[in-house]
C-alpha cells in the first residue's frame, strides 16, 4: 500500500513535470531568453508540485501513538506508520507479514456510533458477513482472493478498526488474527 502510494504520487508528479515541460517547449519562439523563462518557469511549477507532502509519515510504535492517540499492538517485525487526513483523525497503521500474507491493522479515532471503513482496501468482494465479532463487538468481514478484510467499530472510545490481508486468506483465519491484536481502549469495561 506504501508502495503503491509512493507510487503514484512519483508518477503524478512526473507526467505533471512532463506535461508542463511539453507545453513550455511548445510555447517557445526563436527568443532564447523566452525559450529559457518558460522552461524555468515549467520547472519550478514541477518542482512546487513534487513537494506536496505526503500524508504517509513512517514511525515508530511510540511516534505513532504520540501523534495519533491510538496506541496500536506490538507487533514482532511490524512496520509503524500513520496518515495524516484532510479534515479527520489520522490513521494508525501496523503493516506485518506472516508467510506470504502481508497484513495492515489501522485504527482511527471517529465520533458517531457506526464503524467506517479505514482500510484503504477497494475490491469487487466475493463474499462479505455482518455476521462476525471481534471480542464482544460486531464486525464485518469481506474476501475476495486478492484480499480479505475485517471491520469493526468500538463504540466506548470511538475508534474505527480494520485488518486486511493480502492476497486474501481464509476469514476465519482473519478474525482469529484480528481477535489476537485487539485490546479494547477502554480495558476490559
Amino acid at each position: 500500500m506504501k508502495k503503491k502510494l509512493a507510487a503514484m504520487t512519483c508518477v503524478f508528479a512526473c507526467v505533471l513535470a512532463l506535461g508542463l515541460t511539453a507545453c513550455g517547449q511548445s510555447a517557445t519562439t526563436s527568443n532564447s531568453s523566452n525559450a529559457t523563462n518558460t522552461n524555468n518557469t515549467a520547472s519550478n511549477t514541477a518542482a512546487n508540485t513534487a513537494s506536496i507532502a505526503n500524508p504517509l509519515v513512517e514511525s515508530t510504535h511510540q511516534g505513532v501513538l504520540d501523534a495519533t492517540g491510538m496506541d496500536l499492538p506490538e507487533i514482532d517485525g511490524a512496520t509503524y506508520s500513520y496518515i495524516n487526513m484532510s479534515g479527520e483523525s489520522p490513521i494508525a497503521q501496523a503493516t506485518f507479514t506472516k508467510g506470504s500474507t502481508e497484513y495492515c491493522y489501522r485504527m482511527q479515532s471517529a465520533s458517531g456510533t457506526t464503524a467506517t471503513d479505514i482500510s484503504g482496501v477497494y475490491q469487487t468482494w466475493t463474499a462479505t458477513d455482518e455476521n462476525a465479532q471481534i471480542s464482544s463487538l460486531p464486525a464485518k468481514t469481506y474476501f475476495a482472493a486478492e484480499a480479505s478484510l475485517v471491520t469493526w467499530f468500538d463504540v466506548v472510545p470511538g475508534i474505527n478498526y480494520s485488518l486486511s490481508a493480502i492476497p486474501g486468506v481464509e476469514i476465519f483465519d482473519l478474525v482469529n488474527t484480528a481477535q489476537s491484536y485487539y485490546t479494547p481502549a477502554q480495558g476490559d469495561a
